[in-house]
């Protein structure tokens, strides 16, 4: 059980995580917010310190899917989970400027996230500049059995034939100066295609690269894998089986 902070960072030590540069991070705190219940916030804070005095840059998604109307980069606020909202709120964070998938990313290497093409995936997306660019995944409290949404960068580097392209109106302002419009997403093209990650994810847990501490179903987990050999992993079963991302 983790019972202090010194334990959460000998997990990650243990696992390597100082080696990489890059760390994205899918994060659900509500088993850590019951150990660290005095002073959740310091909590978070020491998280991000943590990370930061390894010299990694933290990278989390911060999508507001905005397919219409505006989107303001330095305004808009996300629709996903606490970690998210406070690294979005940091000052010295920096934002993507795509109105349905954007990233915040907080640390030395943080412009990363900058100047993004209009497609949420494909070449030079955040997730293909994150590829063979010493990058690590961490699943703190979130299961990686929930998803990940490089599964759709994979979908499209190799043209998926159930989603298409698909260009929205959204205006993209960024401290009142106008970006641009027509970003799109790679969308499915029936919305009864359902999707599924728990195929993909039987694979996963095996692979030596997936190291894991803690109970997920009790939201306790520590996950930490290689973004290039899940990437592979992805690619190489994708290729086989073209359906291994739907139901």
């Amino acid at each position: 059980m983790l019972k202090n902070f010194n334990l959460i960072k000998n997990t990650l030590n243990t696992f390597g995580i100082q080696n990489y540069k890059f760390v994205y991070i899918y994060s659900d705190f509500r088993y850590f917010f019951t150990i660290f219940k005095k002073n959740p916030i310091k909590f978070v804070d020491n998280f991000i310190s943590y990370l930061l005095d390894l010299d990694l840059t933290i990278i989390v998604p911060t999508f507001t899917y905005t397919t219409k109307g505006i989107f303001d980069v330095s305004k808009t606020k996300t629709n996903l989970g606490f970690f998210n909202k406070y690294i979005l709120k940091n000052k010295k964070s920096f934002r993507s400027e795509h109105p349905i998938f954007s990233f915040a990313a907080i640390g030395k290497n943080k412009n990363i996230v900058l100047n993004v093409p209009k497609n949420a995936f494909g070449q030079n997306s955040v997730h293909d500049r994150l590829f063979k660019n010493n990058a690590c995944f961490l699943n703190i409290g979130r299961s990686l059995n929930e998803g990940n949404t490089l599964i759709h960068q994979i979908e499209k580097m190799n043209n998926c034939s159930y989603r298409f392209e698909k260009k929205f109106k959204t205006k993209v302002y960024k401290k009142k100066k106008y970006i641009g419009t027509n970003y799109s997403a790679f969308l499915r093209k029936n919305i009864h295609t359902k999707m599924c990650f728990n195929k993909i994810y039987k694979i996963i847990k095996k692979k030596k690269f997936f190291l894991n501490y803690g109970n997920d179903r009790e939201f306790s987990n520590i996950n930490l894998y290689s973004y290039d050999k899940f990437y592979c992993c992805l690619d190489k079963n994708f290729k086989k089986n073209k359906k291994i991302f739907l139901e």
